[in-house]
């Protein structure tokens, strides 16, 4: 009740001479979809992030310089499938993206065929994909500085 009472108070001293002042903000653009992956671009204060959310709650957060190196190393999945296709038996390859942070994991098995899986090891975090739907992710956020300059702008125009 009390924070409650601040809030209104604050917005009486605000509103009386016209002016408002944006302290603390999270804008989120729900930029696409993949499969059951979401693609959410967020934007606070301070930071900027591309969440790769799916359907069970997980995020995957990356920054912008993040994102560059995935799409780097996403464009080789089909060179890493055609080199487990042509191998027998369950296979497994782990690539460091980013050290302490980001971590893409290729694996064949006859349970789940092929996939990439993506894991963000400072929140515990992964999303899976297929082959065909990483390629997609790839270029979806090959252009992901600019996604993050566009909402930069629109949001200073906003907060000026």
């Amino acid at each position: 009740m009390k924070r409650l009472l601040f809030l209104l108070l604050g917005t009486i001293i605000f509103t009386q001479d016209d002016s408002y002042f944006v302290e603390e903000y999270v804008f989120q653009w729900e930029y696409d979809q993949i499969g059951d992956i979401e693609i959410i671009i967020e934007l606070d204060e301070m930071n900027s992030s591309i969440n790769l959310c799916s359907s069970t709650t997980t995020c995957v957060v990356l920054s912008v310089n993040d994102v560059t190196l995935l799409v780097d190393q996403l464009r080789k999945t089909n060179d890493i499938y055609a080199r487990f296709k042509s191998t027998e038996g369950d296979l497994k390859e782990e690539v460091v993206v980013v050290e302490d942070k980001l971590e893409v994991e290729y694996s064949k098995d006859i349970t789940n065929g092929f996939r990439v899986k993506i894991y963000d090891q400072k929140n515990w975090d992964s999303i899976y994909l297929s082959r065909r739907e990483t390629g997609k992710l790839a270029d979806l956020l090959s252009n992901s500085s600019n996604l993050i300059s566009f909402i930069n702008k629109r949001m200073s125009k906003c907060l000026d």
